[in-house]
């Protein structure tokens, strides 16, 4: 790659109006949450009946990020040229390896993420993704598996990737992988979004088809959330306090007879995903290794990457934001 094709100032400016733009999206959204939920308060005074419909707080959480956060975000990301190279089919057998690789790394990432939580906080954590799932709702659902796969799939591989990656595919994949997880400002999500993302990211820049990385994200929230929850729906509060402390006596066996069919069910779902996830990291050291990055036709070199993408003023604000956010969450969930 001849150097002289690369174009400092360009590299650094497109950068830079990703970075405000997502300082941008972060800003508006932590915004209106607080002002929804102060509202809600009140309201809940008025009308007390409030109090019980979790997925009207959860509907006004996510608001504030795919109604007004990503949409002025997309528009301040405009004026960054679209430069989409051809893509390459992704064959079925391609989609099931990306997708069995996932699971590793949101296992991987969701225990670093947990003990470093526990770790900062002497465990007195909460984790808030466990608030969302524990109370799944139609709305929770809907968030899941369907806005929030297409919308943030949209935004991250899509709108960035096809705006930098002219830049460079290693360093562009790397970036929207950071900013995905960077963006839950959640150190208990950061780790397995980060890591999630980078596969992606790979799959996007390769197929530049956005079914692609919309269906895996879809799969990897109904295994990883959805489906477990419903599983465990099956349990009775009452249930799980008696098989805590099991005995053998005959109200508990009633109990656990009761329970056998979400028992087997959940059983061998466990059992599957264990086999699945065995699977994928096979594949991680079989397949990764093997993955192809094809250079750009404006490639910033490599000893230039960092310094031009994360030097960028507004990228160093939104990491410093996104952090700032993630230390608030951490210690307001104690």
């Amino acid at each position: 790659m001849d150097e002289m094709e690369f174009k400092p100032l360009t590299a650094r400016q497109s950068y830079n109006r990703m970075g405000l733009a997502l300082l941008v999206m972060g800003a508006l959204s932590v915004g209106m949450q607080f002002l929804l939920a102060f509202l809600l308060q009140a309201l809940v005074k008025v009308y007390p009946s409030l109090t019980g419909m979790r997925w009207l707080s959860y509907l006004l959480s996510f608001i504030p990020l795919y109604a007004v956060g990503m949409p002025a975000a997309y528009h301040l990301m405009k004026p960054v040229v679209i430069s989409r190279p051809d893509s390459e089919p992704m064959l079925p057998g391609d989609f099931i390896i990306s997708l069995l690789m996932c699971l590793p790394l949101m296992y991987l990432g969701s225990i670093i993420g947990n003990l470093l939580s526990a770790l900062f906080t002497g465990g007195q954590a909460q984790n808030p993704v466990s608030e969302l799932v524990d109370g799944m709702n139609p709305v929770s659902i809907l968030v899941l598996l369907v806005i929030g796969p297409l919308l943030e799939e949209f935004f991250f591989r899509r709108q960035i990737i096809d705006r930098c990656g002219r830049f460079g595919e290693k360093q562009v994949i790397l970036f929207s992988a950071l900013a995905f997880g960077l963006f839950h400002m959640n150190l208990y999500q950061f780790f397995y979004a980060f890591f999630l993302g980078l596969v992606l990211g790979y799959v996007y820049t390769r197929s530049r088809r956005l079914r692609y990385t919309v269906a895996i994200h879809m799969l990897v929230n109904l295994f990883g959330g959805v489906l477990p929850q419903l599983l465990l729906s099956g349990f009775s509060d009452q249930a799980l306090a008696q098989l805590e402390h099991f005995d053998g006596s005959p109200a508990q066996m009633a109990l656990l007879w009761e329970s056998l069919p979400s028992i087997i069910a959940y059983g061998i779902f466990a059992i599957v995903m264990l086999v699945l996830t065995i699977i994928g990291i096979v594949f991680l050291f079989t397949k990764a290794p093997k993955f192809r990055l094809n250079p750009a036709p404006a490639q910033i070199p490599d000893g230039q990457a960092a310094r031009t993408i994360y030097g960028a003023s507004f990228v160093i604000l939104f990491i410093i934001f996104c952090v700032v956010m993630t230390i608030v969450n951490l210690v307001t969930s104690m």
